[in-house]
């Protein structure tokens, strides 16, 4: 069952995500420079500790209100647009400054990684005065420091608050993606791939799509034997299919340009020459680029990849529940291996080139022809052969074989996976 609700709270957070980006860039006080975290972490060397520029948090009390330190970070001159060299001596001018009235200057904090723009967050010890250097210290003297207090752990409570943010962050925008992925196609277009089937170029619109490219590239061969009868023929049923397909799909009309068909259409009825009919064509076949350019993908992903949560092994495993006992099983035998466990490694073994013929099975839910790869038969000789090391106990031979075999796992993974998940997230 659909959660609506949970659909919509997280497309609420994602429209306050937006809205506060949106405000980051557009209010006037907002210190959102692209340039100030690097250049803070780099002065102050605070990459991934509590203070990390990167969270915001150092200017920003929440986007777009500024702190007291943003406040005089804007005050000295940072803006939006301040180049790394004004960052720094914004930063260096305040250094000296109490921006939140703790009773510690903004350098001190930083130093001990506290944020200089809260002043309910500061070292735990009375800030000592500033002492008074009445000489300099002989050489053989080590003058005495009060030390900065260091801090060694971040308290958990707050430690715990930053991961949940950076996960809710995370979670946001990778519902965004997927929101956008399900928005990429529109609804318009299923209208024509009612009758499709994953792997076969069965639909309507595919079939639209084959009348209106062979009609383009056999205009195109007509002009190059100099045959302009035919190639009028031929441009006469692409223009009429262009035409037609351009308002099948009402979101998509912008990648239809039917008034450069029909500039092709007079210039070859004129007889224009060649450099002109050229540009038309090359004007023309622009626009069927961009379409295939942006859309293909997605459309061959939606409509005819194998859903693999769709597929099952032996005919009842899911596939992603036979894919984890596959991995179990083979991670199993190099690490027995590992330990010269020839028993332990031998289960796993037995138990995995079971499976692994069973997946060889599942593979024809989307094909229609003998695998000539990650399934063939060298594959197998390859596992018949581990099994051969296994019961010599070569456990040596048996680990170099298993890396061999994860080679043709991770080729079927790059292959597959891809499409896999672009059909997922426009599910």
């Amino acid at each position: 069952m659909v959660d609506k609700h949970n659909d919509q709270r997280k497309y609420t957070s994602l429209g306050l995500l937006l809205m506060t980006l949106g405000a980051l860039i557009l209010v006037p006080g907002a210190l959102a420079v692209s340039d100030f975290p690097p250049v803070f972490n780099q002065k102050y060397g605070t990459v991934d500790t509590r203070i990390d520029a990167s969270s915001c948090t150092i200017c920003h009390e929440g986007a777009p209100v500024l702190n007291d330190y943003g406040k005089a970070l804007n005050e000295a001159g940072v803006t939006p647009g301040s180049n790394d060299t004004e960052l720094i001596n914004g930063l260096t001018a305040i250094e000296q400054n109490d921006s939140d009235g703790d009773g510690f200057s903004n350098i001190v904090e930083i130093n001990a990684r506290f944020f200089p723009g809260n002043a309910s967050d500061h070292p735990a010890t009375t800030p000592n005065a500033t002492p008074t250097v009445t000489a300099t210290p002989n050489a053989t003297e080590t003058p005495t420091v009060t030390a900065t207090p260091t801090v060694t752990t971040t308290p958990a409570a707050k430690k715990i608050k930053e991961i949940s943010i950076n996960k809710q962050i995370i979670n946001i925008f990778e519902d965004v993606y997927s929101y956008f992925m399900k928005l990429s196609l529109p609804k318009s277009l299923n209208n024509f791939y009612q009758n499709s089937k994953p792997g076969t170029p069965s639909s309507e619109w595919v079939g639209e799509m084959f009348i209106m490219a062979g009609a383009f590239d056999g205009m195109i061969a007509n002009m190059q034997e100099g045959d302009m009868v035919n190639a009028n023929v031929s441009y006469n049923v692409f223009a009429n299919e262009y035409k037609k397909v351009s308002n099948k799909v009402p979101s998509w009309k912008g990648y239809f340009d039917v008034s450069a068909v029909k500039k092709l259409g007079k210039d070859m009825n004129k007889n224009a020459n060649e450099s002109v009919i050229s540009k038309d064509i090359a004007k023309v076949g622009a626009t069927c680029e961009k379409c295939m350019g942006e859309r293909t993908a997605q459309v061959w992903a939606k409509y005819y990849w194998r859903d693999f949560d769709t597929v099952n092994i032996s005919g009842e495993v899911p596939w992603p529940d036979g894919m984890a006992m596959l991995a179990v099983n083979f991670g199993g035998i190099g690490a027995n291996a590992a330990e010269g466990n020839q028993t332990s490694t031998n289960n796993s073994f037995n138990q995995f080139k079971v499976l692994y013929a069973n997946v060889k099975v599942a593979c024809y839910n989307c094909h229609d022809t003998p695998r000539l790869y990650y399934v063939s038969d060298d594959v197998f000789a390859k596992i018949d052969q581990m099994g051969t090391n296994i019961t010599a106990n070569n456990m040596t031979n048996v680990q170099a074989i298993q890396q061999e075999l994860g080679i043709q796992c991770y080729r079927c993974h790059v292959l597959h996976w891809p499409a896999q998940d672009m059909k997922g997230k426009m599910k």
